[in-house]
């Protein structure tokens, strides 16, 4: 394992562990710790181009340690959407939630009704539809920068088109507020204005009930 650019498996291995460490407020010597790892060994892991990694069983060890943490954060989200149900309003049935992830009414409903834990995918698509963080992910930085990018294009196009209402009559700002569902204008805003900050992003996530509508307007019909 001592050629990093080759070994994808260890470079993902080693982006979870610092993702891991980086979301709980873990630090390296801590990590170490946890993992019974010689700090300097895997400090040494870390640095920018770094010639050392991890033998097969540092590798395993990391390794086993994750798949743990995972099915350990699985559970606990389940249970969390299991407290979320008892009390939720967003959903009027359980078929009404299925069809919403795609899945079936039976299926879902026995394992709300035995507490058994349900596929990985069926929680993710509860957990992101209602707001909770799911277990860790591997961090592909490219990803990342690929959808900032995309945010700045679009910020830029709608920074253009938004000139045109500004400096236009009142009447074209007047069709503008007829056509456009202000709910959702701010929720994008609130998102944005979050983002910047993790701590107030967390806060707001938990407490906002809000969710992008696609400019139906209330009560209109209109899709």
């Amino acid at each position: 394992m001592k050629n990093r650019t080759n070994n994808n498996s260890v470079d993902k291995v080693l982006a979870e562990v610092k993702v891991f460490a980086q979301e709980n407020n873990i630090s390296n010597k801590e990590m170490a710790q946890i993992l019974n790892i010689p700090y300097n060994t895997l400090r040494a892991w870390f640095y920018p181009n770094a010639k050392t990694m991890p033998s097969t069983k540092y590798f395993m060890k990391m390794k086993t340690f994750l798949n743990t943490q995972k099915e350990s954060q699985i559970d606990d989200l389940w249970a969390n959407i299991i407290e979320w149900w008892k009390d939720q309003h967003q959903f009027k049935s359980m078929k009404e939630l299925s069809e919403k992830i795609g899945w079936t009414e039976e299926e879902l409903a026995r394992y709300f009704n035995t507490m058994k834990t349900p596929p990985k995918l069926v929680i993710d698509k509860i957990a992101e539809l209602i707001g909770l963080e799911t277990p860790i992910k591997s961090l592909n930085r490219e990803e990342v920068i690929k959808r900032i990018e995309k945010v700045k294009f679009l910020l830029i196009l709608l920074e253009d088109e938004l000139e045109w209402f500004r400096d236009g009559p009142e009447e074209i700002r007047d069709v503008l507020r007829e056509e456009l569902d202000f709910t959702d204008i701010g929720y994008i805003s609130s998102l944005m204005t979050m983002l910047s900050d993790e701590n107030k992003f967390k806060r707001w996530l938990t407490l906002t009930t809000n969710r992008f509508n696609y400019f139906k307007k209330r009560g209109s019909g209109r899709t």
